[in-house]
């Protein structure tokens, strides 16, 4: 963790600002990035690093631990302690109560195995930069706009689109709510312009109007309450700034009562079961009406990772669907203006009204 992060970081649960104590600190040289993308290791001074420590809301007395340079901001509103996840410093997310831990483990899982694939959902980081553009940023907002800004990936997962922003000089906060959010630390964490957060996106521990960009792409749906993390999302744009969202669209009553109805077996499996039955129906991706919504298949992607996108669909507990109607409800209540609506199937952004 750098130590700057504590200008936009806030206890989750009170908002107030964080003081840090250090335990464990350590300096490295920082990767820059040239305008070809190009990442060379900084000929500056070195720059400190929080490898150990906690983070305490001085107020509340509520403190948070910061584990292998990961901040982790968890917080569970079901429990009654809030931030009972942080008892544990080394293991914050085995705390959190069972509502959760079925998603947690599943995308942790997930993530662990597919991760380091070249390509996710049929993308690899440069394809993922293209993705974002074409899928979650409306035609107007340029390349040059997002030169210097601050965006938060909220839902962070494989990493990729941390990796493709961040190669372009963007000032990128990558959270998610599963341990392998280190993973992505351990990956970027010299990059000067990264900062990772393990924190739950229902109550991220962000500074409200702080963020240029954010947007979560294929995550909020996949939450307990996919309209609460809408709202919370909403509030850390500054006013100009943009929100963009990718959710599961509704395609139609029989295709939500199958899925509904295998997901009841799919959901309760184990993770060890399920996985190698998601490589049976990877032939279906292919027929018109069943095609994964991120568009993989055997086409574009090999069988292993098609398994992947099974395995994503299938496996974690919460799972909601929407329509563009509903959507773009949502952005006017939270006071953004009538959002773009993206073409990959139900994506989504607005900005915010000054």
């Amino acid at each position: 963790m750098q130590p700057r992060l504590l200008t936009v970081l806030r206890c989750p649960v009170t908002l107030e600002p964080l003081d840090l104590e250090i335990i464990e600190q350590t300096e490295v040289f920082r990767d820059t990035t040239r305008a070809s993308g190009a990442l060379v290791p900084s000929a500056e001074d070195r720059e400190p690093e929080v490898i150990a420590g906690w983070l305490t809301a001085a107020k509340s007395g509520y403190r948070y631990p910061i584990v292998d340079g990961v901040p982790r901001l968890l917080v569970d509103t079901r429990l009654a302690r809030p931030t009972d996840p942080t008892g544990s410093p080394n293991a914050p997310d085995q705390s959190l109560s069972s509502e959760y831990r079925q998603t947690v483990e599943h995308f942790r899982t997930q993530w662990e195995n597919y991760a380091e694939e070249e390509k996710i959902f049929g993308r690899d980081v440069e394809a993922s930069w293209r993705y974002f553009r074409e899928t979650l940023c409306p035609p107007d907002v340029s390349d040059d706009w997002f030169r210097g800004r601050s965006i938060l990936d909220a839902g962070c997962g494989h990493g990729k689109y941390v990796d493709a922003l961040s190669r372009r000089g963007i000032e990128v906060f990558a959270l998610d709510i599963t341990p392998e959010v280190g993973r992505v630390y351990r990956k970027f964490h010299r990059r000067s312009n990264v900062h990772v957060v393990q924190a739950n996106i229902l109550h991220p521990p962000i500074a409200h109007g702080t963020m240029d960009y954010v947007f979560s792409n294929g995550v909020i749906h996949h939450t307990p309450n996919t309209r609460g993390a809408f709202h919370a999302l909403g509030r850390l744009v500054r006013n100009g700034g943009y929100l963009a969202v990718w959710v599961y669209p509704f395609r139609s009553p029989a295709f939500a009562t199958v899925s509904q109805f295998l997901r009841s077996f799919t959901t309760r499996m184990p993770r060890a079961v399920l996985r190698p039955l998601c490589y049976l129906p990877v032939p279906l991706l292919s027929i018109p009406g069943w095609e994964a919504y991120s568009k993989t298949s055997l086409r574009n992607a090999s069988w292993r990772e098609c398994a992947q996108v099974v395995y994503d669909f299938f496996g974690p507990k919460y799972q909601t669907h929407h329509t563009p109607a509903e959507l773009s409800q949502w952005y006017l209540e939270e006071g953004f203006e009538i959002p773009w609506i993206g073409p990959d199937p139900l994506s989504a952004a607005a900005r915010k009204a000054a």
